[in-house]
């Protein structure tokens, strides 16, 4: 109960209300279509390393008006991580409403994209929320609604919150970020913080409709004492 609290209480505040405009907000008709191409030199998710390993990384992402609905996948070279996403999301001025599908198959064991219940079934639904009402800041928070159970089958609902400080520098953008779990579940045994960090991203154009991203990022994570470097660098646009 006190958990529910502590989540139900976070997203009532981020949610688009009294003095964010969003009777204010107008909706672009136009239908884009933007795909990316990445290789990682490893994958660290909120602190988490997910894979240490080089990782392969596409995604596409189809919007019109306020929505976008995103197919994300990821690969490691090694072949021992792999992931299929599914992300919806709604985005008015200020503030971004988000509802994830994270596919986890398991290697060396049976896998179906279709099984959504069961000891096999590899899927964990996630809904988040960020409010970007502050010039170069903005606040995300993210909870998992299935598929984070403890060992007697009751559901975690594991919560992430991350501040995030953004500055764009000679065409380079900088983001400072801080994340931190309230309560046990998923991500650490107790509250604690997660990842504090920082990156860097400059983009090359490359003809006129695409772009090569390069990022480079840092991540400490105190729940487990690791630091890691992670590069990123690939193609976008369409």
């Amino acid at each position: 109960m006190k958990k529910w609290l502590i989540v139900s209480s976070f997203f009532l505040f981020l949610l688009p209300g009294n003095g964010f405009g969003a009777e204010n907000a107008t909706a672009e008709d136009d239908f884009s279509i933007a795909g990316t191409l990445l290789v990682r030199s490893s994958h660290i998710w909120r602190g988490i390393p997910v894979s240490m390993d080089y990782c392969f990384e596409p995604e596409l992402t189809v919007s019109k008006g306020n929505w976008a609905f995103t197919s994300w996948a990821a690969r490691s070279f090694d072949g021992n991580y792999n992931e299929f996403d599914l992300i919806l999301s709604w985005k008015i001025p200020f503030v971004e409403l988000t509802l994830y599908d994270y596919y986890n198959p398991v290697r060396g064991e049976t896998n179906r994209f279709l099984q959504w219940n069961g000891d096999q079934q590899r899927h964990s639904m996630e809904a988040s929320a960020e409010i970007s009402a502050i010039d170069h800041f903005s606040l995300f928070g993210a909870t998992f609604l299935t598929g984070d159970n403890d060992e007697t089958g009751r559901p975690f609902y594991s919560t992430y919150i991350e501040g995030r400080w953004e500055q764009t520098v000679h065409k380079i953008n900088f983001q400072f970020f801080a994340g931190m779990t309230p309560f046990k579940g998923y991500y650490a045994s107790e509250a604690s913080w997660l990842n504090l960090g920082a990156k860097g991203e400059y983009a090359v154009s490359v003809g006129k409709k695409l772009k090569m991203p390069v990022e480079v990022a840092w991540h400490y994570n105190p729940a487990i004492r690791q630091h890691f470097l992670v590069w990123s660098l690939g193609l976008t646009g369409w």
